[in-house]
Order: C-alpha cells, then structure tokens, then sequence
C-alpha cells in the first residue's frame, strides 16, 4: 500500500520505542524526502538492525530508506538525530536541522547509548554526498549553552567528496517571531566565528581538491532592510567576504512565523 510513499512528514508524533519509528521509515522504500518535527519517544533502546552498517557495504551504508535524500530535522528527542543521520550516511544530499535540535530539558548529549563518532552532536563524516547543509536558530539557540559546540561538531564532521564541487552550508532562523532582528544578528556573529574556525580547520577551502565551499545567510524580511542586513552579514563573516563566497537568499515573509518580533 506505501511502497510509492516518497515524502513523509512526521510532527507532534509520539512512539512508545525509538525502533517503532525507524521502521515506519524502513517500510516506506521509495521514501525521498522525511521531515520530523518535534517526534519523540518513550524508549531509546538499542540501535535497530535496519540502522546497523550492512557487511561488505560502504561505510556507514544501511538497509535504512536507500532512495532518501532530503532530510529536515526541527526537533528529535535526544539521541534521535544522531542515530538517524549516522544510518542514512551517504544517501543525504540535503540536510536542514534546526538547533539544537532535542530539548535541552532532557539531558546531556548522548545519555544514552552514543552512536556517533565525534565527541559532541552529529556526525556529518560518511555524508560524502552531501551538498546543502541548512543549519536553522531555534528560539533557544542562545539560552542552550551548547548550541555553538553542535553546529560546530557538524561542520567540522562535514568531508564533501570531490564530486560534490560547490558544497554550501546555509545559515537561517527557524521562528522569526522568537527574535528581534539585533538578536539574530548576535546569532550571526556566534554562527560567523564558527564558520571563520571551520575554514581553519579544513586548511582554507582552496586547498581541498576539487571542492569549493560557501556560505549563505537566509533572510526574510521587507525590501528596505535588505543594505541593513548585507551589512551585518559580511561584517559577520569576513572571511567567506574576502573569498567571495558569501552570499545572502532574501526572501519576503510568506506567514506570520517569519516576521520579525520588532517589526512594527
């Protein structure tokens, strides 16, 4: 009956064991894009066999949904994003994840069973195909303490293959309503310092061969605030500045969720 199923949108859903929800997502063979907002569950448990690496396969290479792509995560509960992404590994191309992307509330990272590699959040390391990384400001992005250190982890975990020439990791916020636009622009400058390291890291982006990397801002807002947020961007990302791999999408608010708190 589900086998022509290609997209999928969970929300508000509850399971009472994390492996209830992994299978939904394994019946549903030709799914291509899976969007999860705000899906929980009583049980972790043990990490289900369809999440489990297949012998003589690639790399982090499952039975989990082989035809999904597309991957939108605004809240798991904790340990929920990290299993997801670890098992699905190089069939995403595009990612977008709000963060943090479990409710702080809950817990440390990984109190239970870690399944990534990389000390802290999601290991992006076997996402080889990956193209568009979306990383979104929850409304608690600046209350959580350890927002920065997750998209760090991300992009520090994020290794491009080659033939992913023009990877681009894009930065937004994801309730508009939840800030004003001085307070997203501190959200900026925190998601600016962390892009000027992840350059560093990866020994400028000039020197991985073959690939390319860029950053953008998102930005929905009226025509007349366009130059005020050209210019906070690029005075948050210098460097992305200098090599001419900036850019800003600005889009008009399309519901109430993107208009600024302070808009009058």
């Amino acid at each position: 009956m589900f086998l022509s199923v290609k997209h999928l949108h969970l929300e508000d859903v509850s399971f009472r064991y994390f492996s209830d929800f992994a299978q939904i997502i394994n019946s549903l063979r030709s799914l291509q894009s899976l969007v999860c907002y705000n899906v929980r569950w009583i049980t972790l448990g043990v990490l289900p066999a369809c999440m489990t690496q297949r012998e003589g396969r690639a790399a982090a290479q499952t039975s989990l949904a082989p035809n999904l792509e597309e991957l939108l995560i605004k809240s798991l509960r904790i340990n929920g994003a990290e299993r997801l992404v670890s098992a699905l590994g190089s069939c995403l191309v595009k990612l977008c994840i709000s963060i943090p992307y479990f409710d702080p509330s809950e817990g440390p990272l990984h109190a239970h069973t870690p399944t990534t590699t990389t000390e802290l959040g999601i290991d992006l390391g076997h996402c080889s195909e990956l193209e568009w990384l979306y990383i979104g400001a929850n409304p608690t992005f600046l209350s959580y303490d350890g927002s920065s250190d997750l998209v760090s982890a991300l992009l520090r975990s994020w290794r491009p293959k080659a033939s992913v020439a023009d990877p681009v990791v894009i930065f937004f916020m994801n309730d508009a309503q939840a800030f004003t636009r001085d307070a997203f622009v501190g959200v900026l400058r925190a998601l600016g310092r962390i892009a000027e390291d992840w350059f560093r890291d990866v020994s400028g982006a000039e020197n991985v061969p073959g690939v390319r990397q860029s950053v953008k801002v998102r930005v929905y807002d009226s025509e007349k605030w366009r130059g005020w947020w050209w210019d906070h961007v690029q005075a948050c990302f210098p460097t992305w500045v200098r090599l001419k791999r900036l850019g800003v999408e600005f889009l008009m608010p399309r519901n109430e969720d993107e208009i600024w708190r302070d808009t009058v």
